[in-house]
């Protein structure tokens, strides 16, 4: 199988320049052991290769057709042949193997960053005759800019950072809303359970939740309810024990003054002058009598 390298001509006269393309196959004999005729085919290159160069990449970029001494042989943009590429731009797209790379040497844009796909171009099933395509080797390769390639991804990143970012808020929230829900009430607990630890119960504790902290609240009211309820009685107990025991305590101290006094003298009315004065003095009594039982009249003098 043989295919020309692309040829200039032209038809008539003052007619714009056609580029062909020619490709021809051997007509074998019945043995397919020699040949005995040639099948070609000129075809115009515009038609034949717009088929490959019409695939547009994204909405800028375009597949072109390059040989390997540097010729771009198609482009929708340029003419045929009249343009070569850079050096850089040739190494990294005539590659053995289809892949891609990135350049600082576009087609269309000297200078712009371009990621480059790339592949070798074959043509059929057969191996070609090596003088075909001028002796060279064909690429099918496009250059596309990087911001155009990563749009997508820069704006599945621009989602997930808008994502993250309404998460991060949302969290702050429900943190915010959260600590003022459980935080403060347990605050209020705190200050609560102070009071009451310092004698104040009749301290106590609104709180609306609705949830177990209320409950917490609701038991904490109770309790204190019930200690001002034990401490009220207990108070009372003790006034009165302490009542009884002042009771007690007077009369212990009239009777120690009384013997203290029957000891000082035998003067019987001095004598109970004298125990009537600490019997006052000790109750804190401004007056008071004392009779004396005469068991035979049966009267007090």
């Amino acid at each position: 199988v043989y295919v020309s390298d692309i040829d200039e001509a032209s038809f008539f006269a003052g007619r714009e320049k056609t580029y062909l393309l020619t490709i021809a196959v051997p007509v074998m004999d019945a043995d397919g052991t020699r040949a005995v005729g040639v099948l070609a085919m000129v075809h115009p290159v515009r038609q034949f290769f717009e088929l490959v160069t019409r695939v547009k990449v994204a909405r800028t970029d375009h597949t072109m057709l390059a040989g390997s001494d540097g010729n771009l042989l198609f482009c929708p943009i340029f003419m045929i042949k009249n343009h070569r590429l850079d050096k850089n731009l040739l190494k990294s797209i005539s590659q053995g193997n289809p892949g891609w790379d990135v350049t600082y040497d576009d087609v269309h844009y000297p200078g712009r960053e371009s990621i480059n796909g790339f592949a070798p171009l074959k043509i059929g099933r057969h191996p070609l005759h090596p003088s075909s395509l001028g002796g060279h080797t064909w690429h099918v390769f496009t250059s596309q800019d990087p911001a155009e390639t990563y749009a997508p991804i820069n704006t599945l990143l621009k989602w997930t950072a808008g994502g993250g970012l309404l998460g991060i808020g949302m969290f702050t929230f429900l943190g915010f809303y959260f600590t003022r829900r459980i935080v403060k009430p347990i605050h209020t607990l705190k200050e609560g359970t102070r009071r009451v630890s310092v004698g104040d119960l009749d301290y106590r504790i609104s709180i609306h939740t609705g949830d177990e902290i209320e409950e917490l609240a609701t038991a904490f009211n109770d309790m204190a309810a019930r200690i001002k309820e034990f401490y009220s009685g207990l108070e009372q107990k003790v006034s009165e024990r302490t009542s009884d025991l002042e009771r007690r305590n007077r009369e212990l101290s009239a009777l120690y003054a009384i013997v203290i006094t029957l000891g000082k003298s035998l003067n019987l009315d001095v004598m109970l002058d004298e125990v009537l004065g600490k019997i006052l003095s000790i109750f804190g009594l401004s007056m008071g009598a004392i009779h004396l039982w005469d068991s035979q009249e049966r009267t007090l003098n």
